[in-house]
């Protein structure tokens, strides 16, 4: 069955500080490296953005800390979960991360570059999605849109047998872009 955890979308200014910071994606799991580089605010912002980030209907990412995160002390699981989590649902943090995604005005979306919107990085265990800024702008753009799902589907297809792909969230809106085409 598809792993949800096979995606983590990954804010591109929350990867931006990990670069910074030196950090190697592959210890993403270790939750006590990660909380050395990552504010209990980065960390919500990254569980937003995983649970609520979608395009049409799919989400593109979902974040099960106990599945992610299974090496937590009990220590650290508390502050996860009586800190980051209740932050995560707040307005501010969604607003934050919309406002991340956007990063440019609504009528800027034609003058965007696709170049640098997006990029993928496979671990692995994870395929890590950077979503920069001006990327929910884009997807505005029919034709960026369709480029972000195949590419995001043929992530999952070295990642994963093809009858699993076929459960992902995204593949549905693979399935119905491709018959978009074929309708036209």
């Amino acid at each position: 069955m598809y792993n949800r955890n096979t995606v983590i979308i990954l804010p591109g200014y929350i990867y931006r500080s990990l670069i910074r910071n030196k950090f190697n994606i592959v210890e993403f799991t270790d939750y006590a490296k990660l909380r050395k580089v990552l504010t209990i605010e980065d960390l919500a912002c990254l569980v937003n953005a995983n649970q609520n980030f979608k395009i049409e209907r799919s989400y593109v990412g979902y974040f099960n800390y106990l599945e992610l995160f299974n090496s937590m002390t009990s220590e650290q699981n508390s502050e996860f979960s009586r800190s980051v989590l209740p932050l995560a649902s707040t307005e501010n943090i969604a607003t934050m991360i919309k406002n991340n995604l956007r990063g440019y005005d609504a009528n800027d979306a034609e003058s965007l570059s696709e170049h640098g919107l997006y990029s993928f990085i496979m671990t692995e265990d994870h395929i890590f999605c950077i979503l920069n800024e001006g990327f929910e702008i884009k997807l505005s753009d029919k034709n960026f849109k369709a480029k972000f799902i195949k590419e995001y589907i043929s992530k999952l297809y070295a990642k994963m047998p093809i009858h699993e792909v076929s459960y992902s969230p995204m593949f549905s809106e693979y399935m119905k872009g491709l018959n978009a085409l074929t309708v036209q």
